[in-house]
């Protein structure tokens, strides 16, 4: 593997870098920051988010920060990556770019890019009432790893999948939507006296983790239809209890904190992927569909 490669360094008495354990706000978690030592000062430092695989590349700022004008953000396929302007690892104004060479040489990582487009984004994460950052423009890894189509499932309407073979624990898709308090239940309100509407109206909806206070939600109308929202597809994939991707929460350049789809196994190519969507029917009112496929998993 490519980073098996990157990390063999040779001996200690030949390794140019130094390692840091520190807070990337980048990735909103603590990674090795990978330095280059004294003596080799000026050059470029990464480092790994543990959740993706993604990596940032660039020359710290003098607060040992990614901060300036020639950042990278590096998708884990090692090739789809954002160029340009960073603030502590968090982009602000940058172009979509491909690597186009790579080496090491006792631990000091070289890499450079080509810029693929012209256009620029930035992290501009969605609110209540907004997609946020360009809802129509697909995202440059996730259009390279997963497409949709008709489901396998009738009467599922459309699924994801995924375009290569991928081995576990592979990024594949992210979940972005409008963002709401967990404490918010407008649906309530709305639909108070009709339960199957509050269930269609909440289908594209998933909380993050018991550590957050918001939770995602794509409105029906755009969940299903690609004209109104398109820059992610995580919200595509659909529920089996023979899973073979899991939800995960990653920090994404463009869209901020967000819910993304690993793979757990082996997937084939053009195979559809699927998660176990973890209702409890004990506990909470679920679709018709997934009371009904419980029964039959579980009796």
């Amino acid at each position: 593997m490519w980073l098996d490669w990157l990390l063999d360094w040779g001996s200690p008495e030949t390794c140019s870098v130094l390692r840091e354990f520190k807070l990337c706000p980048g990735f909103q978690c603590k990674t090795i920051h990978f330095k280059p030592s004294t003596k080799m000062a000026g050059r470029p430092s990464w480092t790994l988010d543990p959740v993706t695989s993604s990596w940032l590349y660039g020359v710290l700022d003098p607060k040992g920060e990614f901060t300036g004008d020639n950042i990278a953000y590096v998708y884990p396929d090692n090739v789809t990556a954002y160029v340009g302007r960073f603030d502590r690892g968090i982009m602000t104004e940058a172009k979509p770019a491909s690597v186009i060479y790579r080496s090491q040489k006792n631990g000091i990582l070289d890499v450079k890019f080509q810029i693929e487009d012209d256009r620029t984004f930035s992290c501009e994460p969605s609110t209540h009432d907004s997609f946020g950052n360009a809802p129509m423009v697909p995202d440059i890894y996730e259009a390279k790893m997963v497409y949709p189509a008709q489901s396998n499932i009738p009467g599922a309407g459309e699924g994801l999948f995924v375009r290569e073979k991928v081995p576990p624990r592979t990024l594949l898709s992210f979940y972005n939507g409008m963002r709401f308090p967990v404490d918010l239940e407008f649906n309530n309100d709305l639909y108070a006296f009709d339960e199957d509407m509050k269930l269609t109206v909440k289908a594209y909806t998933i909380k993050l983790g018991s550590d957050e206070d918001f939770y995602i939600d794509v409105p029906f109308e755009a969940g299903i239809d690609r004209s109104i929202y398109c820059a992610s597809l995580g919200h595509k994939v659909n529920h089996s209890f023979k899973p073979n991707c899991r939800y995960s929460v990653m920090q994404h350049p463009r869209f901020g904190r967000i819910v993304t789809v690993l793979s757990t196994k082996t997937i084939e190519k053009d195979e559809e992927l699927f998660c176990n969507y973890g209702y409890d029917p004990s506990k909470n009112v679920v679709p018709k569909w997934f009371r009904e496929l419980y029964k039959k998993q579980y009796g």
